[in-house]
């Protein structure tokens, strides 16, 4: 096992693709670097199963190969007494169309859609030359370098969610777990809607969620993820209806999608909980256009989409077809800020995350932010926040 176990993690390494060791037919061994959504869970699963089956009865120098509706390719090879399958991975680059009909297939909807979308965007291609060469190299690690490689071609299949009495009565379980959980679930809402960051940090988000029904058996950490996918949904639809722009919503959930797909601990899963509702809430709090005209969220939004550029009042203005001094007394009465203040305010807001994650000085980010000089940016900072952005910058290092 030690010599196969080796072979496979050094081929593992080159290539990239998930490879799984199996000892007839129930697995021992799982490399792999992309997160699987849990949709296609009971697909793989089926498929490496009928593969392992297939690799029984055949001899060493056969390679089972397995292409399903989902458009992903496996192949299976015995290896030292072992059964060896790498994958899934793709043949060719996946159709935008066709991926979209497997969605509405499996019922992928929401936040689940980005989630489906990263997970093919990150599969490696192999051509059929590309096919062949990793189980050559494969078997020459082990010593068989004139080995002849015969394929087979078997055809995976689809499994969608059942309709049986079990499933009827698993949708009534989670119709209970939403009964049971509405009390809470509205507490956090209101938190994230209010924009008052204090009371998100106090809320205690082991409270969330606690008795939604598995999804995946066996598998905490995906069930997990399940569970943050649903609140990085339902804290979007909270900071949207609280008065958060629709784009800057479906930014922010795309990159929580991302990193609840890549988080690969429990830790990771607690601490991403806590970041979601505060990293919302916070949104809420800076970008929150409920309460303004049509005119002043339209300023906002040009002064948000220029943030980077030397944008004044004279071109918000302009870009709005009203005069400097309407604008500038509707903005003052509404914002409680001169326009000029806003654009200022905006701009410390960036820099503020900038810093915070520490891979720009604060020279690039003066220029990024369309300051003429790192001196004017760091003047303006200090104006606002009553440190310096190298002070300000250290706190987080």
């Amino acid at each position: 096992m030690k010599k196969t176990n080796e072979l496979v993690y050094n081929l593992f390494s080159l290539i990239k693709v998930s490879i799984s060791i199996h000892d007839k037919c129930n697995r021992i061994m799982d490399y792999k670097n992309i997160e699987v959504p849990y949709q296609l869970d009971k697909i793989i699963f089926s498929n490496k199963k009928k593969i392992c089956s297939q690799l029984k009865k055949q001899e060493n120098n056969k390679v089972v190969k397995l292409v399903d509706p989902s458009y992903l390719t496996y192949i299976g090879t015995k290896l030292n007494g072992y059964e060896v399958i790498i994958g899934p991975f793709l043949e060719f680059e996946h159709d935008s169309i066709k991926l979209n009909a497997l969605k509405m297939r499996l019922k992928i909807v929401g936040e689940d859609n980005y989630i489906f979308d990263d997970f093919y965007n990150q599969l490696v291609v192999l051509r059929p030359l590309n096919i062949d060469f990793v189980v050559r190299l494969l078997h020459a690690l082990n010593g068989s370098e004139n080995m002849m490689v015969e394929y087979k071609n078997i055809e995976g299949k689809i499994i969608t969610e059942s309709t049986s009495i079990d499933s009827v009565k698993s949708k009534f379980r989670d119709l209970d777990y939403v009964k049971q959980n509405y009390v809470t679930e509205e507490e956090f809402l209101k938190v994230v809607e209010s924009g008052n960051v204090e009371d998100a940090r106090q809320f205690i988000t082991d409270r969330i969620m606690t008795k939604l029904p598995d999804r995946a058996i066996n598998d905490t950490l995906r069930n997990e993820k399940t569970r943050l996918t649903i609140l990085n949904t339902l804290c979007n639809r909270a900071a949207i209806k609280a008065g958060v722009n629709y784009q800057l919503g479906h930014q922010i959930s795309t990159n929580y999608g991302i990193k609840i797909e890549r988080a690969k601990s429990m830790y990771n899963i607690n601490k991403l909980s806590k970041e979601i509702i505060i990293g919302y809430t916070q949104t809420v709090r800076d970008y929150s256009l409920l309460e303004y005209s049509k005119l002043v969220r339209g300023a906002i939004l040009n002064i948000r989409k220029n943030i980077t550029e030397k944008y004044s009042l004279t071109d918000v203005a302009n870009d709005l077809f009203v005069s400097r001094e309407h604008l500038s007394r509707i903005f003052k009465k509404e914002t409680r800020l001169t326009v000029s203040e806003y654009i200022s305010h905006s701009k410390i807001l960036e820099a503020k995350k900038l810093l915070k994650i520490g891979e720009q000085s604060v020279l690039n980010i003066s220029i990024m932010l369309g300051y003429t000089s790192s001196s004017q940016f760091s003047s303006a900072f200090k104006k606002n926040e009553g440190i310096s952005p190298n002070q300000y910058k250290s706190k987080y290092l």
